[in-house]
């Protein structure tokens, strides 16, 4: 049987400089304690946060929204409906 040697176009894997080989993650250890901030940890003076209330029937029809509980508590700045 002879040797067969295949054109394949692709590189020497060992000649790579990333792929294939460990990448030190640099914010492991942060990660690891629990001490890495992210987006979500941050809290700035007067942020607004939202809540969102889906209808638990899937393909339902609003026919209407009565908001008129969630306007009533406190700290409520602005209520969107499918009809605003």
């Amino acid at each position: 049987m002879k040797n067969l040697t295949l054109q394949t176009g692709y590189k020497d894997p060992s000649s790579f400089t990333i792929a294939g080989k460990g990448v030190p993650v640099k914010d492991a250890r942060e990660k690891v304690t629990g001490t890495l901030k992210f987006a979500v940890d941050v809290k700035v003076q007067g942020m607004v946060h939202g809540k969102i209330l889906r209808s638990p029937h899937p393909h339902a029809r609003i026919v209407s929204v009565d908001a008129s509980e969630a306007e009533a508590l406190a700290g409520v700045r602005a209520i969107l409906t499918p009809f605003d």
